[in-house]
């Protein structure tokens, strides 16, 4: 499923008017009917006190439109409309002036005590005040009616996307409306999960209001991707029944120092119990000794160290085992120390074209040598949270937040490596530029060593064979998910890398059943 930008929407409504003919006020009827079943599906009693808050514009249109259509089987929805009848124009204007002709009951420019009184009455109120257009900071009566519908007891339906949300990046600037359900048409906005939009958002569906899925590879040349659940179970690794460990590949993690004890185990237990067949842990020597206890399915390479981290003279025996070996996993609990760089860039050099995957420290001793990934024979990515983003393109965090995808986008395709920059909703991105979204997440996996958890899940698909963008969007659709499972049982303050690396198999045995 593709997810749309507000250009992206403008281009896609005006192809369908004006190329294919299907006119705007049968795209609106059809927008206030997919409303409508949602609000009846939910609420079946006719007397239920349904309010559609409006204004001018295309979202008043719709509001207009489901007022009619709840008119017409038995409810009595009441409008408060926040526009003046002169400035409505065009397809709004006809399904105004047809409510107003069915005699429903519409309030225009209410005092703000009315405006109230209407609201806190409310059992059910349908917000079709801005939609997609609004950019910017709101200006009154805006702040006063979405403050008060946010503190009122209502269900709350929002039309296409919240008021106040903006449609392609999900920044609110002033407030917007908290929805229960937004319905929204064609497509998710790209809005409902970047920045602020997720927390507004609540149940999302989309409605195609008529218009033919065949449409869409017309009018969309690029736009990110929404990755769900169910494709990650449809791709998830097969496991053939006379596989062995060779089958399922190698995975060779390199991390640790002795401040990070914690992080390579956590990588290293996550890719053994995710699928791998085999794994090693090359880590400095006096981390082997207070590890290795407590991973006694995976392989050692104690690694030469001063000072707790590992040394240069690691690398030629790094290079003695990186042949048998399917992928890398590079970085956790690695440290910053003088060396670091060094050994990051003489890594580039003895592999065999392996997919590496660089997290944590060492995306950060990456950054003066970000031109070399280019050069490299295999697929490389990268996982970074935002601050380990905006040190890969020298700038701050604000700035990556204020535009994740177009961040993502700069970095994958400047030096040609897949980006998987996490948050609450990740964006995974190919080095085309090629863009999915994964819609999960929890506060849950705000833990340090998560990421870890991820790096190992990671370089565990990478290492049973599927494709590098298939084994990132698995992984962290997989990892979001296990996470949400895990805060239901220990709550979102329970959970830890541990938890979740023993939640994940569980999730993991449901989702090959399902497959």
């Amino acid at each position: 499923m593709w997810i749309a930008t507000k250009r992206q929407m403008n281009e896609f409504d005006r192809f369908v008017i004006d190329e294919l003919g299907l006119p705007g006020t049968v795209l609106m009827e059809n927008a206030g009917e997919a409303v409508v079943r949602a609000i009846v599906k939910r609420f079946d009693d006719r007397q239920t006190a349904i309010t559609i808050v409006a204004s001018n514009g295309n979202n008043g249109g719709d509001g207009f439109v489901i007022a009619r259509k709840l008119l017409s089987i038995g409810f009595h929805p009441t409008v408060l409309f926040f526009g003046t009848w002169e400035r409505l124009t065009g397809d709004a204007a006809v399904h105004a002036e047809a409510f107003r002709v069915f005699g429903g009951h519409v309030i225009e420019r209410p005092a703000f005590d009315r405006m109230c009184d209407v609201i806190d009455s409310s059992d059910v109120i349908v917000d079709a005040l801005l939609g997609t257009g609004y950019t910017g900071p709101l200006r009154e009566p805006f702040p006063s009616i979405i403050a008060r519908i946010n503190t009122s007891r209502a269900y709350v339906y929002a039309v296409d996307l919240p008021s106040g949300v903006e449609a392609s990046t999900g920044r609110v600037v002033t407030d917007a409306v908290r929805a229960d359900e937004t319905i929204t048409f064609i497509a998710p906005k790209c809005g409902f999960f970047l920045e602020d939009g997720p927390r507004f958002i609540g149940k999302w569906t989309v409605d195609r209001i008529g218009v033919p899925f065949s449409v869409d590879a017309t009018v969309i040349k690029r736009a990110p991707y929404l990755f769900t659940e169910r494709e990650a179970i449809d791709r998830l690794p097969k496991r053939p029944a006379d596989g062995h460990k060779g089958t399922f590949g190698h995975v060779l993690t390199l991390g640790g120092s002795h401040s990070y004890v914690g992080a390579p185990l956590f990588s290293a237990k996550m890719a053994m119990h995710s699928g791998a067949g085999l794994v090693t842990l090359a880590t400095p020597t006096s981390i082997y000794e207070k590890v290795a206890a407590s991973l006694p399915e995976v392989l050692f390479l104690p690694l030469p160290e001063r000072e707790g981290h590992m040394t240069e003279e690691a690398i030629p025996l790094i290079e003695s085992v990186i042949d048998g070996a399917d992928v890398l996993a590079v970085g956790p609990g690695f440290g910053l120390f003088e060396e670091g760089s060094a050994i990051i860039r003489q890594l580039l050099d003895v592999t065999s074209g392996q997919p590496i995957v660089f997290d944590a420290d060492a995306l950060t001793l990456l950054v003066d040598s970000l031109d070399a990934l280019r050069a490299y024979r295999g697929d490389v990515i990268v996982t970074p949270h935002p601050g380990e983003m905006a040190r890969l393109l020298q700038t701050d965090v604000p700035t990556i937040e204020s535009d994740r995808l177009g961040a993502a986008y700069t970095l994958a395709t400047t030096y040609r490596i897949h980006v998987v920059l996490k948050g609450h909703r990740t964006i995974v991105t190919s080095p085309s530029g090629d863009q999915s979204i994964i819609p999960y997440g929890t506060d849950a996996l705000g833990k340090g060593g998560s990421g870890d958890v991820l790096t190992g899940l990671i370089a565990s698909f990478l290492a049973q064979g599927i494709s590098t963008q298939d084994a990132l969007r698995i992984a962290v659709v997989l990892h979001a998910r296990s996470g949400e499972r895990a805060s239901e049982t220990l709550s979102s303050y329970g959970v830890t890398p541990l938890s979740l690396i023993d939640a994940i198999p569980r999730l993991l045995r449901q989702w090959q059943t399902e497959s």
